[in-house]
């Protein structure tokens, strides 16, 4: 069986290009969410995203002045899944054809990708033996939890709206 090793440059460059669709997806479907508390939670988010990337930036210089190549902290099925990613716009296809996007379809998809991004930084910050690298990227997990969190809590209050 061949196992796939993803090294911490290769969970940057998935991280920085999923912060980045997780942005614009947030950005984007704002117009197409009436209700006011979620768009304004939807441009928290993606403020945060940006700020994610800021901070996946900083951890790349912290790679590059080491002048390392870092091990490789996710193996096998995960590094597989991670290449793979899920997309904003692969969930937003799931809408059945002619439906509209509804504010908790919305919410769906932004916490399913949240869910993602708490794994991918997790299962980073568990295989990396460089403290600071484990750190940061146990740090981008705790804020993705807390995006999960709260559009969860979202998601139940209309809901039960509904």
């Amino acid at each position: 069986m061949i196992v796939k090793v993803l090294d911490p440059l290769e969970v940057l460059e998935i991280a920085e290009d999923g912060e980045r669709r997780g942005r614009a997806f947030y950005k984007g479907i704002v117009g197409a969410v009436p209700d006011r508390s979620v768009r304004s939670t939807l441009l928290a988010l993606a403020d945060d995203e940006a700020r994610h990337l800021k901070d996946l930036k900083e951890i790349r210089k912290a790679f590059s002045r080491a002048s390392r190549r870092p091990h490789g902290p996710i193996e096998g099925r995960a590094a597989q899944r991670y290449k793979s990613l899920v997309s904003p716009q692969a969930l937003l296809d799931t809408l059945p054809e002619g439906d509209r996007l509804t504010e908790l379809h919305a919410l769906d998809v932004g916490i399913q990708l949240e869910r993602e991004f708490v794994d991918l930084y997790g299962d980073a910050a568990d295989g990396d033996e460089d403290p600071a690298a484990s750190d940061a990227f146990r740090r981008l997990m705790m804020e993705e939890k807390m995006h999960l969190s709260l559009l969860t809590r979202r998601f139940v209050i209309l809901k039960l709206r509904s």
